[in-house]
């Protein structure tokens, strides 16, 4: 569930919609969103990574990986030789082509989450105490806004009770937005998984708090 919520955040560090005015984090380079130990990598050079190649679509060598979020901070956006001239910076390699025909523009490879966590599923949901486990995410596009920053799917999943994974649920609305998703995360499992997602993401399970949730 994270991989694909994450994906469909992405293109909010894109700087074709930051310099759009399209991407809820324009003019938020330094600002806090998540707790210190929290890292997001666009990484187009990791190993086992499905969108791993040693160049972009216009030919930029790739040479490391860009930290989008370092130490729960926003530290950057990712460009293409195009919107990094126009924001007077370098190319970080990101640029993409739909088609030969298309012009590219600034997307993401590999993103990797990096935060310390431990234990399997269950184990996290006997720190969580209470909640939801989230299975299933619907309308992830159509649901989140980049340039409001809001989220709102539907979801389904497990209750959490006492610890304990218990019975499942369905049309379930969750509801919060960017900023708030990442500053909410307090624990995280050790089960890092590539969730294979345009492109891909490697992330664990995560514990969030402060997430809005209705239904029945």
């Amino acid at each position: 569930m994270v991989g694909g919520l994450l994906s469909a955040i992405a293109p909010a560090f894109s700087a074709e919609a930051v310099q759009k005015g399209r991407s809820v984090f324009a003019d938020r380079i330094g600002s806090g969103l998540g707790p210190p130990s929290f890292h997001l990598w666009d990484d187009g050079l990791c190993v086992d990574g499905p969108s791993s190649f040693w160049f972009d679509d216009e030919g930029v060598a790739r040479t490391t990986r860009t930290p989008l979020i370092h130490n729960g901070v926003l530290a950057s956006f990712l460009y293409d030789s195009r919107t990094a001239a126009r924001g007077d910076t370098s190319s970080t390699a990101n640029a993409v082509r739909a088609s030969y025909r298309s012009l590219p523009l600034p997307s993401t490879t590999n993103l990797i989450v990096e935060v310390p966590g431990s234990g399997d599923i269950q184990a996290l949901a006997e720190r969580v105490g209470d909640g939801l486990y989230v299975v299933e995410v619907n309308g992830l596009h159509s649901g989140i806004n980049s340039i409001s920053g809001e989220i709102s799917v539907g979801v389904s999943g497990l209750l959490i009770r006492g610890g304990s994974l218990c019975e499942p649920v369905h049309e379930i609305t969750m509801a919060t937005d960017m900023p708030a998703l990442f500053a909410g995360i307090t624990d995280a499992a050790g089960d890092s998984a590539w969730d294979y997602v345009h492109g891909g993401v490697l992330t664990p399970s995560l514990a969030l708090r402060d997430i809005a949730v209705s239904g029945s």
